[in-house]
């Protein structure tokens, strides 16, 4: 017992021992997980866009973590997977969507990713349902992704609208609204 005490014991020491990571070869470290986590970001991208052609819940949840968040523009915090999976059915009960993304930026260190993206959504009415005129969002987000075995899952999920928040209602400006 006491030898993998020592053993253990030593690992650490060795560990703490090493010489500390410069900015340089941090910066080289992140850019080389950046460009590897990059490939596999834009096939999880691809799998998103069918699933939301084919308005497939299920799947898209499998896109992230049990515990992840999802942060919707003017709705309360979503928290879990099959919480975000009841989501995606109630948006996609609103009519046929289409979407686009275009990254800004994506930062990768170790197991978590942070992306910076522009969208683009337009939603249209389902065959039979009830008619309306196709709706346009354009919006911007932020996606955090964590490394969970050997895929990239959501774990915290952010976007907002860029349309104007509409003014108040007449008359009640400085009531303590």
């Amino acid at each position: 017992m006491r030898r993998i005490c020592l053993v253990v014991g030593m690992a650490g020491f060795v560990a703490a021992c090493q010489p500390a990571e410069t900015p340089e070869q941090m910066e080289a470290r992140m850019a080389a997980e950046t460009d590897s986590a990059t490939a596999a970001l834009e096939a999880a991208y691809a799998r998103m866009t069918s699933f939301v052609v084919s308005e497939n819940a299920d799947s898209m949840a499998s896109l992230y973590a049990e515990n992840a968040r999802l942060y919707p523009a003017d709705e309360p915090l979503v928290e879990g997977r099959e919480a975000i999976r009841a989501k995606y059915v109630e948006w996609f009960g609103m009519g046929t969507a289409e979407f686009t993304h275009q990254r800004i930026g994506i930062l990768v260190n170790g197991p978590v990713a942070i992306e910076r993206m522009k969208w683009s959504m337009t939603i249209s009415p389902n065959p039979g349902g009830p008619p309306f005129e196709p709706m346009t969002m354009v919006g911007k987000g932020v996606l955090v992704w964590q490394k969970m075995g050997d895929q990239w899952l959501i774990v915290d999920d952010i976007g907002n609208n860029d349309a104007p928040m509409m003014p108040p209602a007449a008359g009640t400006v400085g009531q303590g609204q």
